[in-house]
């Protein structure tokens, strides 16, 4: 009988420390930045933080001339993160968080 009163107080241990549900935190890390507030641009994905010249099209000349707007390099900076290839995580906001469940908690 003794036995079987420790066996039933393990066993209700146990699940009690197993089930408690964790308190709603929203310490959680995002899934999309994985913390760090930040993500590749998805305009030039990340290539340098630049694209493709507008007004050459990327030839880095118009007719004879070099492109007046990007000085016949071909490219500029990236106009969504101004040529450091990572932007605010739309998720997060950039706070790094997630919340309860792997949402934004916004």
């Amino acid at each position: 009988m003794r036995f079987f009163l420790l066996y039933i107080l393990a066993i209700f241990l146990i699940l009690t420390v197993f089930t408690i549900a964790p308190a709603m935190d929203y310490s959680t890390t995002c899934t999309e930045c994985h913390g760090k507030g930040k993500v590749t641009c998805r305009t030039c994905w990340g290539m340098g933080g630049q694209v493709d010249c507008p007004k050459c099209d990327g030839k880095g000349r118009i007719g004879n001339e070099y492109c007046s707007q990007c000085s016949g390099t071909k490219y500029v900076k990236c106009p969504d993160c101004h040529g450091t290839a990572k932007v605010t995580c739309p998720k997060c906001g950039g706070s790094g968080k997630g919340g309860p469940c792997g949402t934004s908690g916004r």
